[in-house]
């Protein structure tokens, strides 16, 4: 734990000489929960930290990757196993903002239940929490609920909304944060974050399959009629008492020859067949 501190002690923005109007937070992801790719969770954080900035209750807010991109491998996996108050608190404390937001989300059948906590470095108390079930069939109606979440989170803390009618004696330093996605654009990335292979690739697939397996079989065919044509010559021209079976014997050689051609020439389709679907797989996924 000492480790991970430094590190956040030394990557952390200095305080300047006067108290900010307005605290400040740092977010960690949300943990994914039974039912919850990581992906998913990971998307929400992202509009979490957008709401937090929308609703002008604090100073500064710290994403969650903005975190991440601050420590090193090791404290990475430091990180990962803090899940007390007290711990959090003391990353929070390292990151020079006053409150830090954690939380988890999880699915049972149609209900996805979102936590979430704000908790006070100074104390080390959860000033605000919600446990909000939410339902939906799909990852996309939780775009809509993060907003009254953050809210309801909210209103039994301190931290109150700043007057953004009045214009600011100077202006802000201008602090370079990427343009969130528009809404529409999150549901679309939530709704294919877990998509599967497309009917194309699969029936590309299943024709590659189908079309090697019949190389396979034809290429057999074209060997057993290749030993067979060899084997009705071998017998007709050097074991005694077959010659005497000239024209069934030279039959049997030629209907050898002739499945060994015909097998080489489907074998040759059938491996064009398997190669074309193949290919299909890669240019339809």
């Amino acid at each position: 734990m000492m480790n991970l501190l430094v590190c956040l002690a030394l990557t952390a923005t200095p305080a300047g000489g006067t108290t900010p109007a307005q605290p400040s937070v740092a977010v960690l992801g949300l943990a994914a929960k039974q039912g919850v790719h990581a992906d998913v969770a990971e998307l929400l954080t992202d509009n979490l930290v957008e709401s937090l900035r929308r609703s002008h209750r604090f100073s500064r807010v710290t994403s969650a990757s903005e975190v991440q991109a601050a420590l090193n491998f090791e404290a990475q996996k430091q990180l990962a196993k803090c899940d007390s108050t007290s711990c959090l608190a003391e990353i929070a404390g390292a990151l020079g903002v006053d409150y830090i937001v954690t939380g988890s989300l999880g699915r049972l059948g149609e209900t996805w239940l979102f936590n979430a906590r704000l908790i006070h470095v100074a104390t080390g108390v959860a000033e605000g929490s919600v446990s909000s079930p939410i339902e939906g069939p799909n990852e996309a109606i939780l775009l809509k609920a993060v907003d009254g979440i953050m809210d309801a989170m909210l209103a039994s803390s301190r931290v109150r909304a700043a007057d953004v009618s009045a214009a600011p004696a100077s202006p802000p330093p201008v602090v370079a944060v990427p343009t969130p996605a528009p809404p529409a654009d999150q549901a679309a990335r939530l709704a294919t974050a877990r998509r599967g292979p497309s009917v194309g690739a699969i029936l590309a697939g299943t024709v590659g399959a189908l079309g090697l397996l019949g190389a396979a079989v034809s290429l057999l065919a074209a060997a057993g009629g290749a030993s067979a044509a060899g084997l009705n010559y071998a017998l007709f021209n050097y074991v005694p008492g077959f010659a005497a079976y000239q024209q069934p014997m030279q039959t049997a050689i030629f209907v050898g020859l002739g499945t060994a051609a015909l097998g080489g020439l489907v074998f040759l389709a059938m491996a064009a067949i398997g190669a074309g679907g193949v290919v299909l797989v890669f240019i339809v996924s």
